[in-house]
Order: C-alpha cells, then structure tokens, then sequence
C-alpha cells in the first residue's frame, strides 16, 4: 500500500488529478499499471519469444540438412540426393521469407524499444538522484529483463544466417570431393546455383541486420549515448 501511497506515483497515473476515494485511487493505479506491464515488457517479451522460437526452429533444420550432408559418403551424394537436399533447404528459405516479412517491423520495434529502456536504467544508475525512489536490485532486473530481449533476438536470429553459410560449405565440400571422382558436369550446375542463391538474412525493416556481432555495435552504442546524456543534464 505504500507504492499507492506515494504522491508522484498516483499523479502519474491519474495525470494530475485528485481522486479523494483511496479505494478508487488504489483500483485504478493497479489497473493501468498492470495494463502497462502486459505491454511492455511482458507483450514484448513474448513476441520476441515467439520469434526466436521460429528462427531457432529454422536453424535447427538447417543444421539436421548440414548434418545429413556431412555424414553422406561423396559416391552416394549423386544429383538425385542433392537435389532432394536443395528442395528441403528452399522450403526452410520459404518460411525464413514468410518469417522476415511478419516479424520485420515487429522485431525492430522489439529492439528499439527494448533499447530505449536500457538508456533509461543505465541513466539511473549513473545519476540516481533523477529518481528518489532508487531501487537498485529493481532496476537490474529491468535492465536484465530488456537486454535480454535484444540479445536474444540478435543472437538467435543470427544464428539463422550461420547455419545457412555452414550449408553451403558443406555442401560445396562434398560436391568438390565429387568433382575429383569426376563428377564434373552436374556438381558444377549445381554449386553455381547454391552459392548465387543470396545469403540468408533476417533485418529489422532493412536498417538492423542480426547478427551477433551487431550485439557489440548496439551495448557501445548504449553505453556512450548514455555518457553523453547524463553529461547534458549535469551540465545544466
């Protein structure tokens, strides 16, 4: 009862206006807070689930085809076998496409909001007196919670264009020991058309591509702007 007891709290969800009935007050601040929690982060946080869920499931079976190819001797990877591995690969790349088309503005939204949140913990931790009501052991866990939503997202959708670049090196391994069997006709129509395919590549509308090594870009990224911004505001 002490949270709803706070007046800064109960101002900031009845914006501004006095509600004299504490049983109204109490009602109403639960209400939009447990309103603003299902939507960030928790709605989120479960989106975000749900897509690295798919993407996982995406590599996952690229992995299982990368697999079957390596454990194929180079005599019995005949055109026929290749090309059943090639048509399972593009129904894999089918449901990436369908997946960065859904989940492309989404996931970017994911990020930048996600991204957003952390500037603002990390703002508090660095200049504490902005919020009197501190509570460090909160804000980690915020921070902890809204992190993670970025870096699973880079981490498991990169893992996507991964295992789509092991495919093709394995597949272009066990073709080339074809072709010193002197299966030289079919195995080259074959590599020429893998590796003119484009890479495989999940983004957030085209201007975030995940990678794991844009995770690194994104935390100096938050550490420096939020240097800057604290900087400002002492300044003034």
């Amino acid at each position: 009862m002490m949270y709803f007891e706070n007046l800064t709290v109960r101002n900031i969800f009845t914006y501004g206006y006095y509600i004299g009935n504490p049983t109204a007050q109490v009602v109403l601040t639960m209400m939009k807070r447990m309103l603003y929690l299902f939507i960030h982060p928790s709605f989120t946080q479960l989106m975000a689930l749900l897509y690295c869920l798919l993407c996982q499931r995406c590599t996952d079976s690229i992995n299982h085809l990368t697999q079957k190819i390596l454990r194929i001797c180079p005599n019995e990877f005949t055109q026929r076998k290749q090309i059943e591995v090639l048509k399972r690969k593009a129904r894999i790349d089918d449901i990436v496409d369908a997946i960065q088309d859904v989940f492309s503005l989404p996931s970017f939204l994911f990020i930048t909001a996600s991204l957003m949140a952390c500037v603002n913990v990390v703002g508090r931790f660095l200049y504490a007196r902005w919020n009197d009501n501190f509570n460090q052991y909160e804000t980690t866990l915020q921070a902890l919670c809204f992190f993670g939503i970025i870096a699973s997202i880079l981490w498991v959708a990169g893992g996507v264009t991964i295992s789509g670049n092991r495919f093709k090196v394995a597949f272009y391994k066990k073709s080339h020991l074809r072709l010193i069997l002197g299966h030289e006709n079919e195995e080259i129509r074959f590599q020429r058309g893998l590796f003119e395919a484009p890479e495989l590549e999940l983004t957030g509308c085209g201007l975030i591509s995940y990678k794991r090594s844009t995770l690194l870009g994104i935390i100096g990224t938050l550490i420096t702007y939020t240097i800057i911004v604290v900087g400002l505001f002492k300044s003034c």
